[in-house]
């Protein structure tokens, strides 16, 4: 499972956002996405909301993956704007 707080400009922009896990170069799909549908504002320091902070979580089946690899968790929302997120699992254990 990974888990990620992104940050948007609308309390579902989330919504239809989708994840997939690269190792080795080669795309593993998720078997679960949860996006957080309602997200909080979050002030960043300042008293006027400008953005919204999601947590979201992304399950994916381990037994394609080596427990001391490298994976890049990409999410991508509906405007194929991409987020990428490198993992070091061996330094995680």
């Amino acid at each position: 499972s990974f888990h990620v707080v992104l940050y948007g400009n609308s309390s579902d922009f989330t919504k239809d956002y989708h994840s997939v896990l690269l190792y080795k170069n080669k795309p593993i799909q998720p078997f679960n996405e949860q996006n957080d549908a309602h997200a909080k504002p979050a002030t960043l320091g300042s008293r006027i909301h400008t953005s919204y902070r999601a947590m979201c979580r992304y399950d994916f089946p381990n037994y394609y993956v080596e427990s001391d690899a490298e994976v890049i968790l990409v999410v991508v929302s509906p405007s194929n704007k991409e987020l990428r997120f490198a993992f070091k699992l061996g330094e995680m254990r």
